[in-house]
């Protein structure tokens, strides 16, 4: 998990490092491990957007084009001084 979330590694790049090193794994097994089963950091995020949310006074809210497996998608961004939190 961390291996993804420090360095904003994408699942196909882990893929490639992991079988450059002799791990053969499937990649919807990575998405798995990277996915499922994460209620803890679900709840974390939801605190921190909560606790952003009560901060201050306002919020900036802005979106973008983004691509996910070459879809289209839009990812929203909610701020303030004191935080960021994205939701594509």
């Amino acid at each position: 998990m961390k291996f993804y979330a420090r360095p904003n590694v994408s699942e196909p790049k882990i893929h490639s490092l992991l079988e450059d090193i002799g791990i053969y794994i499937g990649k919807a097994k990575i998405s798995r491990i990277l996915t499922q089963n994460n209620d803890q950091f679900h709840k974390e995020k939801n605190e921190i957007v909560n606790a952003g949310l009560n901060a201050s006074n306002y919020q900036q809210i802005d979106d973008t084009g983004s691509k996910v497996n070459g879809e289209k998608h839009f990812t929203q961004v909610l701020c303030n001084p004191y935080y960021s939190a994205y939701f594509t």
